[in-house]
């Protein structure tokens, strides 16, 4: 979501500012500091709101997403899980197990009771729909168009799909920055440099920097949302204000990166 995207930054640098005590590190009157405080943080918590407000709907994607893997893919539990060892069927539930083993550890993670979900159907997408509507109920209930009580009640979910979700994303990633540097190490152990190789590996080199980006951001993103998880970890205000800044500065740095290409 590219304002949300942009409103983080601005948000996360007026909290930094607010956290380290900065102003008054430069000198700032402290009668000053002290009449400034409150409205940047309710500024802070502005941004905040914005950016949910955004995102509001947003799990309309993802599950467009899912409805295409569904539609594209003919999952029969009971042909995959009949499947003679090696045929595509097989494959098929070498993977159901793999999402199932996921699926028991969201569960043993959740402190929620939440329906029983099909190992097939916990994949990304599915988390992404179901951590976007929870962060709804828990944005509108914030805001004050539903139930205040919906905020506590979904915030808790909401946070625990969102670490789940990160997690995954990073082990995709990790596989993902795996096969591009067997890529590159292919490309540099060839016998020809031809000036097609060259501009692979180079095409290759960028790629792994972006990737290497990626991941801190997503690291970032968990030791933000692991903060949401385990409110009592300690100095967690601090750890959530520096790890958000560091994933805003990524996602804006990925946006120009973006909007440069275009161009």
């Amino acid at each position: 979501m590219l304002f949300s995207d942009i409103l983080k930054l601005p948000q996360y640098v007026v909290k930094t500012i607010l956290w380290t005590n900065s102003l008054e590190r430069w000198g700032v009157d402290k009668h000053v500091v002290a009449t400034v405080t409150p409205p940047a943080k309710q500024l802070a918590s502005n941004f905040s709101n914005a950016r949910k407000i955004i995102r509001l709907l947003h799990w309309t994607e993802p599950l467009g997403e899912l409805y295409e893997v569904y539609r594209q893919h003919d999952f029969d539990v009971r042909r995959i899980l009949a499947a003679p060892i090696g045929s595509k069927s097989y494959d098929a539930r070498h993977f159901l197990r793999i999402i199932s083993f996921f699926q028991l550890v969201w569960v043993v993670f959740s402190s929620h009771r939440l329906p029983h979900l099909n190992g097939y159907q916990t994949n990304s997408q599915f988390l992404s729909t179901a951590n976007d509507m929870s962060d709804d109920l828990a944005c509108l209930g914030r805001i004050g168009a539903i139930p205040k009580s919906y905020q506590s009640q979904f915030e808790p979910i909401s946070a625990r799909l969102w670490f789940t979700g990160i997690s995954l994303d990073i082990h995709a990633l990790l596989h993902h920055l795996n096969g591009t540097y067997q890529k590159r190490h292919s490309l540099l152990s060839g016998a020809e440099k031809t000036q097609q190789a060259r501009d692979d590996i180079k095409k290759l080199d960028w790629s792994l920097f972006m990737l290497r980006l990626q991941l801190i951001k997503l690291l970032a993103d968990g030791v933000f949302c692991w903060c949401d998880v385990n409110p009592a970890t300690p100095n967690a205000d601090g750890l959530q204000t520096v790890s958000g800044l560091v994933s805003g500065v990524l996602s804006l740095f990925r946006l120009y990166v973006k909007a440069s290409a275009t161009l």
